[in-house]
Protein backbone atom coordinates (compact mmCIF):
# COMPACT_ATOMS: atom_id res chain seq x y z
CA UNK A 1 0.00 0.00 0.00
CA UNK A 2 1.67 3.21 -1.14
CA UNK A 3 -0.99 5.66 0.04
CA UNK A 4 -0.15 5.33 3.78
CA UNK A 5 3.54 5.64 2.89
CA UNK A 6 2.82 8.81 0.94
CA UNK A 7 1.00 10.27 3.95
CA UNK A 8 3.94 9.48 6.23
CA UNK A 9 6.46 11.01 3.83
CA UNK A 10 4.25 14.08 3.40
CA UNK A 11 4.18 14.51 7.19
CA UNK A 12 7.97 14.20 7.36
CA UNK A 13 8.35 16.74 4.58
CA UNK A 14 5.97 19.15 6.32
CA UNK A 15 7.75 18.65 9.65
CA UNK A 16 11.04 19.50 7.98
CA UNK A 17 9.70 22.80 6.71
CA UNK A 18 8.47 23.71 10.20
CA UNK A 19 11.19 22.28 12.45
CA UNK A 20 14.20 21.38 10.31
CA UNK A 21 16.53 20.15 13.02
CA UNK A 22 13.96 17.83 14.59
CA UNK A 23 12.99 16.32 11.27
CA UNK A 24 16.55 15.72 10.27
CA UNK A 25 17.59 14.09 13.50
CA UNK A 26 14.53 12.01 14.32
CA UNK A 27 12.85 11.28 10.99
CA UNK A 28 15.67 10.95 8.52
CA UNK A 29 15.23 8.06 6.09
CA UNK A 30 18.28 6.46 4.52
CA UNK A 31 18.70 6.50 0.76
CA UNK A 32 18.10 2.76 0.48
CA UNK A 33 14.64 3.12 2.05
CA UNK A 34 13.76 5.90 -0.36
CA UNK A 35 14.88 3.74 -3.29
CA UNK A 36 12.70 0.87 -2.07
CA UNK A 37 9.66 3.13 -1.75
CA UNK A 38 10.37 4.62 -5.17
CA UNK A 39 10.52 1.17 -6.78
CA UNK A 40 7.20 0.21 -5.18
CA UNK A 41 5.67 3.46 -6.45
CA UNK A 42 6.56 2.49 -10.02
CA UNK A 43 4.46 -0.68 -9.70
CA UNK A 44 1.41 1.49 -9.03
CA UNK A 45 2.40 4.20 -11.51
CA UNK A 46 2.39 6.58 -8.55
CA UNK A 47 4.23 9.61 -9.87
CA UNK A 48 3.16 11.80 -6.94
CA UNK A 49 4.92 9.53 -4.47
CA UNK A 50 8.04 9.48 -6.62
CA UNK A 51 8.07 13.26 -6.82
CA UNK A 52 7.65 13.48 -3.04
CA UNK A 53 10.73 11.28 -2.66
CA UNK A 54 12.66 13.70 -4.85
CA UNK A 55 11.52 16.57 -2.61
CA UNK A 56 12.90 14.65 0.36
CA UNK A 57 16.25 14.31 -1.40
CA UNK A 58 16.59 18.09 -1.11
CA UNK A 59 15.48 17.96 2.52
CA UNK A 60 18.08 15.35 3.40
CA UNK A 61 20.69 16.77 1.05
CA UNK A 62 21.03 13.43 -0.71
CA UNK A 63 22.27 13.17 -4.28
CA UNK A 64 19.93 11.34 -6.69
CA UNK A 65 20.96 7.75 -7.32
CA UNK A 66 20.79 5.74 -10.52
CA UNK A 67 17.87 3.74 -9.09
CA UNK A 68 15.86 6.88 -8.27
CA UNK A 69 16.47 8.33 -11.73
CA UNK A 70 15.37 5.13 -13.46
CA UNK A 71 12.26 4.84 -11.30
CA UNK A 72 11.03 8.37 -11.92
CA UNK A 73 11.74 8.10 -15.66
CA UNK A 74 9.79 4.87 -15.92
CA UNK A 75 6.97 6.30 -13.83
CA UNK A 76 6.71 9.28 -16.21
CA UNK A 77 6.59 6.92 -19.19
CA UNK A 78 3.93 4.76 -17.57
CA UNK A 79 1.79 7.86 -16.97
CA UNK A 80 2.33 9.01 -20.59
CA UNK A 81 4.27 12.08 -19.49
CA UNK A 82 6.85 11.60 -22.21
CA UNK A 83 8.31 15.10 -22.14
CA UNK A 84 9.10 14.68 -18.43
CA UNK A 85 10.56 11.23 -19.08
CA UNK A 86 12.94 12.50 -21.77
CA UNK A 87 13.93 15.51 -19.64
CA UNK A 88 14.74 13.17 -16.75
CA UNK A 89 16.80 11.00 -19.11
CA UNK A 90 18.88 14.06 -19.97
CA UNK A 91 19.24 14.97 -16.27
CA UNK A 92 20.33 11.42 -15.51
CA UNK A 93 23.03 11.54 -18.17
CA UNK A 94 24.21 14.97 -17.02
CA UNK A 95 24.47 13.60 -13.47
CA UNK A 96 27.00 11.05 -14.67
CA UNK A 97 24.75 8.00 -14.95
CA UNK A 98 24.24 5.86 -18.02
CA UNK A 99 20.61 4.80 -18.47
CA UNK A 100 20.46 1.02 -18.61
CA UNK A 101 19.45 -0.88 -21.71
CA UNK A 102 16.54 -2.35 -19.72
CA UNK A 103 15.24 1.13 -18.86
CA UNK A 104 15.48 2.40 -22.44
CA UNK A 105 13.70 -0.73 -23.65
CA UNK A 106 10.83 -0.32 -21.17
CA UNK A 107 10.38 3.34 -22.09
CA UNK A 108 10.45 2.46 -25.80
CA UNK A 109 7.80 -0.20 -25.25
CA UNK A 110 5.49 2.27 -23.50
CA UNK A 111 6.02 5.08 -26.02
CA UNK A 112 5.44 2.81 -29.04
CA UNK A 113 2.62 0.66 -27.65
CA UNK A 114 -0.68 0.77 -29.55
CA UNK A 115 -0.74 4.44 -30.54
CA UNK A 116 1.43 5.54 -33.46
CA UNK A 117 0.48 9.12 -32.59
CA UNK A 118 2.29 8.91 -29.27
CA UNK A 119 5.42 7.73 -31.07
CA UNK A 120 5.23 10.62 -33.53
CA UNK A 121 4.63 13.08 -30.71
CA UNK A 122 7.67 11.75 -28.82
CA UNK A 123 9.84 12.22 -31.90
CA UNK A 124 8.56 15.77 -32.39
CA UNK A 125 9.20 16.61 -28.74
CA UNK A 126 12.82 15.52 -28.97
CA UNK A 127 13.50 17.03 -32.39
CA UNK A 128 12.04 20.39 -31.35
CA UNK A 129 13.98 20.75 -28.09
CA UNK A 130 17.73 20.62 -27.64
CA UNK A 131 17.07 20.09 -23.93
CA UNK A 132 15.47 16.73 -24.66
CA UNK A 133 17.80 15.53 -27.39
CA UNK A 134 20.50 13.17 -26.19
CA UNK A 135 21.77 9.74 -27.13
CA UNK A 136 19.50 7.90 -24.63
CA UNK A 137 16.33 9.63 -25.84
CA UNK A 138 17.29 9.03 -29.48
CA UNK A 139 17.90 5.37 -28.67
CA UNK A 140 14.37 5.18 -27.27
CA UNK A 141 13.05 6.57 -30.56
CA UNK A 142 15.10 4.09 -32.61
CA UNK A 143 13.81 1.06 -30.74
CA UNK A 144 10.27 2.41 -30.45
CA UNK A 145 10.04 2.92 -34.20
CA UNK A 146 11.63 -0.47 -34.75
CA UNK A 147 8.97 -2.06 -32.55
CA UNK A 148 6.37 -0.42 -34.76
CA UNK A 149 8.04 -2.12 -37.76
CA UNK A 150 9.33 1.12 -39.23
CA UNK A 151 13.01 0.42 -39.79
CA UNK A 152 13.36 3.30 -42.24
CA UNK A 153 12.15 5.80 -39.64
CA UNK A 154 14.53 4.24 -37.09
CA UNK A 155 17.44 4.71 -39.51
CA UNK A 156 16.36 8.32 -40.07
CA UNK A 157 16.56 8.89 -36.30
CA UNK A 158 20.10 7.52 -36.38
CA UNK A 159 21.00 9.94 -39.18
CA UNK A 160 19.46 12.76 -37.13
CA UNK A 161 21.50 11.68 -34.13
CA UNK A 162 24.73 11.87 -36.13
CA UNK A 163 23.84 15.17 -37.83
CA UNK A 164 23.30 16.73 -34.39
CA UNK A 165 26.80 15.68 -33.30
CA UNK A 166 25.58 13.16 -30.76
CA UNK A 167 27.69 10.07 -30.11
CA UNK A 168 26.07 6.76 -30.94
CA UNK A 169 26.68 4.09 -28.30
CA UNK A 170 26.35 0.32 -27.97
CA UNK A 171 22.60 0.57 -27.37
CA UNK A 172 22.18 2.55 -30.58
CA UNK A 173 23.48 -0.28 -32.74
CA UNK A 174 21.88 -3.02 -30.64
CA UNK A 175 18.51 -1.34 -31.16
CA UNK A 176 19.11 -0.77 -34.87
CA UNK A 177 19.92 -4.44 -35.38
CA UNK A 178 16.90 -5.46 -33.31
CA UNK A 179 14.72 -3.16 -35.41
CA UNK A 180 16.07 -4.83 -38.54
CA UNK A 181 15.25 -8.25 -37.09
CA UNK A 182 11.67 -7.18 -36.36
CA UNK A 183 11.35 -5.91 -39.92
CA UNK A 184 12.92 -9.05 -41.42
CA UNK A 185 10.70 -11.32 -39.33
CA UNK A 186 7.64 -9.44 -40.53
CA UNK A 187 8.69 -9.72 -44.18
CA UNK A 188 9.71 -13.37 -44.15
CA UNK A 189 6.86 -14.60 -41.96
CA UNK A 190 4.34 -13.28 -44.46
CA UNK A 191 6.25 -14.86 -47.36
CA UNK A 192 7.81 -17.87 -45.68
CA UNK A 193 7.32 -20.44 -48.42
CA UNK A 194 8.76 -18.38 -51.30
CA UNK A 195 11.09 -15.66 -49.98
CA UNK A 196 11.97 -13.15 -52.64
CA UNK A 197 15.66 -12.57 -53.44
CA UNK A 198 15.08 -8.81 -53.31
CA UNK A 199 13.86 -9.15 -49.73
CA UNK A 200 17.02 -10.99 -48.76
CA UNK A 201 19.13 -8.34 -50.47
CA UNK A 202 17.19 -5.60 -48.68
CA UNK A 203 17.87 -7.10 -45.24
CA UNK A 204 21.52 -7.90 -45.99
CA UNK A 205 22.04 -4.35 -47.22
CA UNK A 206 20.53 -2.94 -44.03
CA UNK A 207 22.70 -5.20 -41.90
CA UNK A 208 25.81 -4.13 -43.77
CA UNK A 209 24.98 -0.46 -43.33
CA UNK A 210 24.47 -0.86 -39.58
CA UNK A 211 27.74 -2.77 -39.19
CA UNK A 212 29.65 -0.20 -41.25
CA UNK A 213 28.29 2.65 -39.14
CA UNK A 214 29.20 0.80 -35.95
CA UNK A 215 32.73 0.19 -37.21
CA UNK A 216 33.10 3.89 -38.08
CA UNK A 217 31.96 4.77 -34.56
CA UNK A 218 34.64 2.48 -33.12
CA UNK A 219 32.14 0.33 -31.23
CA UNK A 220 32.61 -3.42 -30.87
CA UNK A 221 29.63 -5.78 -31.24
CA UNK A 222 27.98 -6.57 -27.92
CA UNK A 223 26.27 -9.73 -26.71
CA UNK A 224 22.91 -8.25 -27.70
CA UNK A 225 24.19 -7.17 -31.12
CA UNK A 226 25.41 -10.69 -31.89
CA UNK A 227 22.08 -12.09 -30.72
CA UNK A 228 20.10 -9.87 -33.09
CA UNK A 229 22.48 -10.50 -35.98
CA UNK A 230 22.15 -14.26 -35.51
CA UNK A 231 18.36 -13.93 -35.48
CA UNK A 232 18.39 -11.79 -38.63
CA UNK A 233 20.54 -14.27 -40.54
CA UNK A 234 18.47 -17.26 -39.45
CA UNK A 235 15.27 -15.46 -40.39
CA UNK A 236 16.40 -14.80 -43.95
CA UNK A 237 17.57 -18.39 -44.38
CA UNK A 238 21.30 -17.90 -43.83
CA UNK A 239 21.65 -20.16 -40.82
CA UNK A 240 25.19 -21.30 -41.63
CA UNK A 241 26.30 -17.66 -41.74
CA UNK A 242 24.65 -17.23 -38.35
CA UNK A 243 26.74 -20.16 -37.09
CA UNK A 244 29.85 -18.37 -38.38
CA UNK A 245 28.81 -15.22 -36.48
CA UNK A 246 28.36 -17.34 -33.35
CA UNK A 247 31.89 -18.76 -33.75
CA UNK A 248 33.26 -15.26 -34.38
CA UNK A 249 31.76 -13.97 -31.14
CA UNK A 250 33.35 -16.79 -29.16
CA UNK A 251 36.72 -16.22 -30.80
CA UNK A 252 36.56 -12.55 -29.80
CA UNK A 253 35.75 -13.49 -26.22
CA UNK A 254 32.31 -11.86 -26.35
CA UNK A 255 29.72 -13.56 -24.18
CA UNK A 256 26.97 -15.13 -26.24
CA UNK A 257 23.61 -15.19 -24.49
CA UNK A 258 21.78 -18.45 -23.92
CA UNK A 259 18.93 -17.06 -26.04
CA UNK A 260 21.27 -16.96 -29.04
CA UNK A 261 22.39 -20.53 -28.39
CA UNK A 262 18.82 -21.82 -28.13
CA UNK A 263 17.70 -19.92 -31.24
CA UNK A 264 20.63 -21.11 -33.36
CA UNK A 265 20.40 -24.69 -32.07
CA UNK A 266 16.76 -25.00 -33.09
CA UNK A 267 17.41 -23.50 -36.52
CA UNK A 268 20.30 -25.88 -37.23
CA UNK A 269 18.28 -28.85 -36.00
CA UNK A 270 15.30 -27.85 -38.18
CA UNK A 271 17.69 -28.07 -41.15
CA UNK A 272 18.77 -31.56 -40.12
CA UNK A 273 22.24 -30.35 -39.12
CA UNK A 274 22.29 -32.07 -35.75
CA UNK A 275 26.08 -32.18 -35.59
CA UNK A 276 26.20 -28.40 -35.91
CA UNK A 277 23.40 -28.02 -33.37
CA UNK A 278 25.21 -30.24 -30.86
CA UNK A 279 28.40 -28.28 -31.38
CA UNK A 280 26.60 -25.05 -30.51
CA UNK A 281 25.16 -26.62 -27.35
CA UNK A 282 28.56 -27.98 -26.32
CA UNK A 283 30.05 -24.48 -26.58
CA UNK A 284 27.70 -23.11 -23.92
CA UNK A 285 30.39 -22.86 -21.25
CA UNK A 286 32.93 -21.37 -23.67
CA UNK A 287 30.31 -18.81 -24.71
CA UNK A 288 29.98 -17.73 -21.08
CA UNK A 289 26.61 -19.37 -20.39
CA UNK A 290 27.80 -22.13 -18.09
CA UNK A 291 26.36 -25.63 -18.31
CA UNK A 292 24.08 -26.28 -21.31
CA UNK A 293 20.37 -26.08 -20.36
CA UNK A 294 19.03 -29.58 -19.72
CA UNK A 295 15.78 -28.84 -21.54
CA UNK A 296 17.73 -27.91 -24.68
CA UNK A 297 19.67 -31.18 -24.65
CA UNK A 298 16.45 -33.18 -24.23
CA UNK A 299 14.58 -31.29 -26.94
CA UNK A 300 17.49 -31.59 -29.36
CA UNK A 301 17.56 -35.37 -28.83
CA UNK A 302 13.81 -35.57 -29.38
CA UNK A 303 14.09 -33.52 -32.58
CA UNK A 304 16.84 -35.79 -33.89
CA UNK A 305 14.86 -38.94 -33.04
CA UNK A 306 11.80 -37.61 -34.88
CA UNK A 307 13.93 -36.60 -37.86
CA UNK A 308 15.51 -40.05 -38.06
CA UNK A 309 12.16 -41.81 -37.85
CA UNK A 310 10.82 -39.63 -40.65
CA UNK A 311 13.90 -40.23 -42.80
CA UNK A 312 13.69 -43.97 -42.24
CA UNK A 313 10.08 -43.94 -43.42
CA UNK A 314 10.98 -41.93 -46.52
CA UNK A 315 14.09 -43.93 -47.52
CA UNK A 316 14.99 -47.55 -48.05
CA UNK A 317 16.88 -49.20 -45.19
CA UNK A 318 20.01 -49.46 -47.35
CA UNK A 319 19.98 -45.76 -48.22
CA UNK A 320 19.24 -44.84 -44.60
CA UNK A 321 22.19 -46.92 -43.31
CA UNK A 322 24.46 -45.37 -45.93
CA UNK A 323 23.38 -41.88 -44.87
Amino acid sequence: ETQPVREILSSIHKLQSETPQSALSDYKLDIGTLETISTAAVQEKNIDLNMLIWDLLDVYQYKPTECLFENVILCFALRKRDENAFAALMDMEMSGFTPSRALLRRVAVKVSYKSHGRMVNARNLIYDSANLMGTPSMNVLILGLGMRRDIQAALEVYDHLISNNLAADTNTFDFLMESLYIDAKDIFTSNKENPRPEDVDYVVSGMGMIEKSMEEAGIEPSTHFYHEKIRVLCTIGRTMEAKTVFDEAIEKGTKVGVGSIVFLTYRLASMGDFDGAKQVVELCSVAGCGKPPEYLIVQLKNMEDRWRRRRRFEMSQEDFDRE
